[in-house]
C-alpha cells in the first residue's frame, strides 16, 4: 500500500509510488537516489526535486514524450561515446543520450553531462580497447547501482526454483537467494582478510552446497560409517 497521496499516485504511476513511498523519510539535501527505466518518469523527477531529493536514473525515452535527440544512426557516424544532452525549460532535469555500443538513456534532476571521462571500451573491429568519452551522469550511476547488478546477476546463477507464481513464496526464495549471495560475498572478503589463496576459496556454487548440507544438519550428531 503507497502512503502517498491518489493525485500524485496517478502522475507518477506504480513504479514511481514505489520510489516516493520509500523515500518518504530521507533528509533534504542529503541523498541521491538511483534506480532503473521501470520506477522513471518525468513527474517523478520534478516531485524529488520539489522536496529537495536529488536522482538520476535510466529511462524508457517514450515515458518522456519522446524528446528530440540525435538520431542513432548520426550519433553512431560521430563514434562510440558521442553524447547528446536534453533540459527542460527551469534548467532543473537534465536528459542525456549516450551512445556506446547501443544508445543509453539518462535523466537527473542534479546532474547532467559533467565532467567527460575517458573509459575503456573493446572494439571488435580492430581488435583492442578503445578510449571512448563518458558523460559524469553514467559514471556515477553506475558506481552507485553496480551493487545491485551484481547481487542480480548471482542470484541468476543458481536461483532457487519453485512452480508456485505466489508473490509470497517467490518473494521469500527470492530474500532467501540475496540472503546466501550477500553471505557469500562476505565469506569472500573474509578470505581476503585472512589472505588465503584463490584456489582454495569456495565458489558460489559451493558455498551454497556448503550452507545448505550444514542447515540440514543443524542439530544432528554426524554419524561415521564403521568399516
Amino acid at each position: 500500500k503507497f502512503n502517498i497521496p491518489p493525485q500524485i499516485q496517478k502522475q507518477v504511476g506504480m513504479g514511481g509510488s514505489v520510489v516516493l513511498t520509500l523515500a518518504q523519510d530521507l533528509e533534504k539535501n542529503k541523498h541521491c537516489l538511483y534506480f532503473d527505466n521501470f520506477f522513471a518518469g518525468y513527474n517523478l523527477f520534478e516531485i524529488l526535486l520539489h522536496k529537495k531529493i536529488y536522482a538520476a536514473s535510466t529511462i524508457r525515452v517514450n515515458r518522456f514524450s519522446k524528446p528530440p535527440f540525435l538520431n542513432d544512426k548520426w550519433m553512431a557516424s560521430k563514434g562510440r561515446g558521442t553524447t547528446d544532452e536534453i533540459r527542460n525549460k527551469e534548467d532543473t532535469i537534465c536528459l542525456v543520450k549516450w551512445y556506446d555500443s547501443k544508445p543509453v538513456y539518462m535523466c537527473s534532476n542534479f546532474i547532467a553531462s559533467g565532467e567527460v571521462e575517458k573509459v575503456k571500451r573493446w572494439d571488435k573491429k580492430t581488435k583492442q580497447y578503445l578510449d571512448i568519452e563518458q558523460p559524469e551522469v553514467i559514471k556515477m550511476y553506475n558506481k552507485s547501482m553496480g551493487g545491485v547488478d551484481k547481487i542480480d546477476q548471482l542470484i541468476a546463477y543458481y536461483r532457487i526454483f519453485i512452480k508456485s507464481k505466489k508473490w509470497t513464496l517467490r518473494m521469500m526464495f527470492h530474500a532467501i537467494d540475496m540472503a546466501c549471495c550477500n553471505s557469500w560475498l562476505e565469506y569472500l572478503k573474509d578470505c581476503d582478510q585472512f589472505k588465503i589463496k584463490k584456489k582454495d576459496r569456495m565458489d558460489l556454487l559451493n558455498f551454497k552446497l556448503r550452507l545448505a548440507d550444514n542447515l540440514i544438519n543443524l542439530g544432528n550428531s554426524v554419524v561415521t560409517k564403521s568399516r
